[in-house]
C-alpha cells in the first residue's frame, strides 16, 4: 500500500526550487565577499562560480585588465555605480568613467545595455559550490 506518492513533476519542482535557493545563497556570499574581503579572494570565488563569464571576458576582450574583470563581476552581481565606487575605493566619477569606457569597448549604446550584457554573458551555468563561510 502506497501512503504517499511523489510525481516526477513534484520532484522537478523541488529540485528547481532547491537550485534557485542555492544560487541565491551563493550570490549573497559573493556580494558579501565583494564588500568585505580582499580583491583576490573575491575574484577567485567569482571565477569559481561563473567560469564561463570569466572565460568570455578574458578571451573576447583581451585588453581587459584585472580591475576591468572585477568591475564587470560587480556589474554582473547587480551592484550600483555608487556601491562599486565604495567597493573599489574610488570616486563616483572614476567608477562612472570606468563603466563608460567598458561600455564603449564592448560597443554598447546605453548604460542599461551594459547591465543586460553582463547579466547574459556566460549565463549558461552557475557553479553553486560554496567554500566560503558567511557570518
Amino acid at each position: 500500500m502506497i501512503i504517499y506518492s511523489t510525481t516526477d513533476k513534484d520532484l522537478n519542482t523541488l529540485a528547481i526550487n532547491e537550485d534557485n535557493f542555492l544560487i541565491k545563497i551563493r550570490l549573497m556570499e559573493l556580494r558579501h565577499l565583494a564588500l568585505n574581503s580582499s580583491n583576490s579572494l573575491f575574484i577567485f570565488e567569482f571565477i569559481n562560480t561563473f567560469p564561463e563569464f570569466a572565460t568570455a571576458i578574458r578571451t573576447g576582450f583581451a585588453d581587459f585588465n584585472s580591475m576591468d574583470l572585477k568591475f564587470c563581476a560587480l556589474l554582473k552581481l547587480g551592484f550600483s555605480t555608487v556601491e562599486i565606487a565604495s567597493i573599489t575605493n574610488s570616486s563616483m566619477r572614476a567608477a562612472e568613467s570606468r563603466k563608460y569606457r567598458i561600455r564603449k569597448r564592448l560597443g554598447l549604446e546605453t548604460p542599461s545595455d551594459l547591465y543586460e550584457f553582463m547579466e547574459t554573458l556566460g549565463q549558461d551555468t552557475v557553479h553553486i559550490r560554496s567554500s566560503v563561510n558567511v557570518a
